[in-house]
C-alpha cells in the first residue's frame, strides 16, 4: 500500500497523527455569500409583501392576514410571495444549520494542531512521498498551521511537566537510546507501505503514569513540608515571608503538574496558605 491508503491506515492507528485542514477561510466565505443571498432574498420578499398589501385584487390583500389565502392564492402576488418564502426557508437552513453558523461554531471549536504532532506527520509524509505533490500544501506550509486541527488532541489538556517530559523523550531521550529500543510506526499487514517507517512511536501512557507518581508524592510532601519547616522558625517576620515563599512554589506546582483553571488555581493556593497561618497563629513553633 501507498498514499493515501497507508496515511489513513496510520490515522486510524495513531489518533494523534489525524490532522486536517479547518479552511476556515472558505467557510467564512461560504457564510458571506449565504449571507449576502438571504440579504438580497429578503429585500425581494419585502418588496411583494408591500406589493400585496397595496393591491386592489382582494385575494392578494387579504395575503398578510390570513395564511391560507397566501398558500391557496393563485394570483401572480401570491405566488411569487409564496416561493420566494420556500426558497427563503431551505437557504436559511443550510444558512443556520447544515453548512452555516453551527457548522462553523462546530469547526472552530476544534483544538488546534500540536505541534509535536504536526512534526511526526510530516515526516510520515516525506517519508510517503508526499512532498512533491499537491497535498504537501496542506500540511507542509507554515502558514496553514493556524488552520488545522488535531480531531483527537492527546496534547490539548497537557500539564506543563507532561510537556516538558514528552519534549525530553522526543529529543535527547531518542537520541540517545529510545530510537535503538522502542518500536518503529506500524499498521496492518494489509495496509503496510511498500517501504517501511523508521519512524519511532512514544506512547503517552507512560508519562502519564510519571506525573500520576509525582502528583501522589506531593500531594501530601508540600503542606506538610511547609509545616515542618514554619515549625522551625521562631521569628513571626521569617515566618511570614516563608509562607509566601511556600505559596509561590504551591501555586507553581499546581500549574506544572495540572492544568487548573485561574480560579481554581487562586482558591487552592489561598486555602494552602490559610491553612499555615491558622498553624502558625496557634503559636505552633520549636521550644529549643
Amino acid at each position: 500500500m501507498e498514499g493515501y491508503d497507508s496515511l489513513s491506515a496510520l490515522m486510524g492507528k495513531y489518533p494523534e497523527l489525524a490532522i486536517f485542514r479547518k479552511y476556515s477561510t472558505l467557510n467564512c466565505r461560504n457564510l458571506l455569500l449565504m449571507q449576502a443571498e438571504l440579504a438580497e432574498k429578503q429585500g425581494r420578499l419585502l418588496s411583494i409583501i408591500a406589493a400585496d398589501r397595496e393591491s386592489k385584487v382582494k385575494a392578494r390583500a387579504s395575503i398578510p392576514h390570513n395564511f391560507t389565502a397566501m398558500m391557496e392564492n393563485t394570483t401572480e402576488g401570491g405566488s411569487k410571495q409564496r416561493e420566494m418564502m420556500m426558497d427563503i426557508r431551505q437557504l436559511l437552513k443550510e444558512y443556520g444549520k447544515y453548512e452555516g453558523l453551527l457548522r462553523y461554531r462546530q469547526i472552530e471549536g476544534l483544538p488546534s494542531v500540536h505541534k509535536s504532532n504536526l512534526k511526526h506527520l510530516r515526516e510520515v509524509l516525506r517519508h510517503m512521498d508526499f512532498q512533491v505533490r499537491r497535498e504537501w500544501a496542506v500540511w507542509g506550509e507554515e502558514e496553514h498551521e493556524y488552520d488545522m486541527t488535531s480531531l483527537i488532541d492527546a496534547e490539548g489538556e497537557r500539564d506543563t511537566l507532561s510537556q516538558w517530559l514528552a519534549w525530553c523523550v522526543s529529543h535527547p531521550y531518542h537520541r540517545l537510546i529510545g530510537g535503538k529500543i522502542h518500536p518503529r510506526l506500524d499498521v496492518d499487514e494489509a495496509w503496510r507501505p511498500a517501504l517501511p517507517l523508521k519512524l519511532t512511536y512514544y506512547s503517552n501512557e507512560h508519562i502519564a503514569k510519571v506525573v500520576t507518581i509525582l502528583t501522589t508524592i506531593l500531594a501530601p510532601v508540600l503542606p506538610t513540608s511547609g509545616a515542618i519547616v514554619l515549625y522551625f522558625i521562631d521569628n513571626q517576620l521569617i515566618r511570614l515571608g516563608v509562607i509566601v515563599i511556600l505559596g509561590f512554589f504551591f501555586s507553581a506546582a499546581l500549574t506544572l503538574l495540572g492544568t487548573p483553571r485561574r480560579i481554581d488555581s487562586f482558591a487552592a493556593t489561598a486555602t494552602f496558605i490559610a491553612v499555615l497561618i491558622v498553624f502558625v497563629g496557634n503559636g505552633t513553633g520549636c521550644a529549643c
